[in-house]
């Protein structure tokens, strides 16, 4: 299986620490390759394992009380942290490197808190752009006291109800924004 090329973006101050990380890696070895080497008097310079990695996250979670943090932990969060700010799917599975959003939706969980909060801000912009559209039907509607027929269908399909509306519903919804629309029909 073909190995593909990732970008990893990081923050000025892991650019820090990857840095002063550098500086001490030239001390163990100055030969290209892997990135992590050990200082173990067995491993000394060599490559460092997969298995061997695992064990030093495993040491690091156990030592935080954190025992579910694992090498993957991480790379969920940051997934998850995208998906939280808005990044579409498509664009996370991009920066994830996978091919398939399935893949990528693995990596992302997003809790009932995060899912409510989405739908209320979704909400929020639908309620205001419905407020808008009956604003402007009540308008139209003031003007002649019986609004042509896809007016009322219109208003039907904005609020939910039957288009048979009498013709001073929306109007008295306006005046009192803090009701719910009532589908009051002819």
């Amino acid at each position: 299986m073909p190995r593909y090329e990732r970008v990893v973006p990081y923050s000025a101050s892991t650019g820090a620490l990857l840095a002063g990380y550098l500086r001490h890696r030239a001390t163990i070895s100055r030969a290209r390759g892997p990135l992590f080497l050990p200082e173990s008097r067995r491993n000394h310079g060599q490559p460092l394992t997969l298995w061997s990695w695992s064990k030093i996250v495993r040491r690091l979670g156990l030592a935080a009380d954190l025992p579910r943090f694992a090498t993957h932990t991480t790379r969920h969060l940051c997934l998850t942290d995208l998906a939280r700010m808005g990044w579409e799917l498509h664009t996370i599975a991009s920066f994830a490197g996978h091919r398939s959003t399935e893949s990528t939706m693995k990596y992302i969980h997003l809790s009932g808190r995060d899912l409510a909060d989405k739908l209320a801000r979704g909400m929020e912009q639908i309620h205001a752009w419905r407020i808008a559209q009956l604003a402007q039907l009540a308008t139209r509607s003031s003007a002649s006291l019986r609004a042509p027929v896809r007016w009322r269908r219109r208003r039907a399909l904005l609020t939910g109800c039957s288009w048979r509306y009498r013709s001073g519903a929306i109007a008295s919804f306006l005046r009192q924004p803090s009701r719910t629309p009532s589908c009051s029909m002819r």
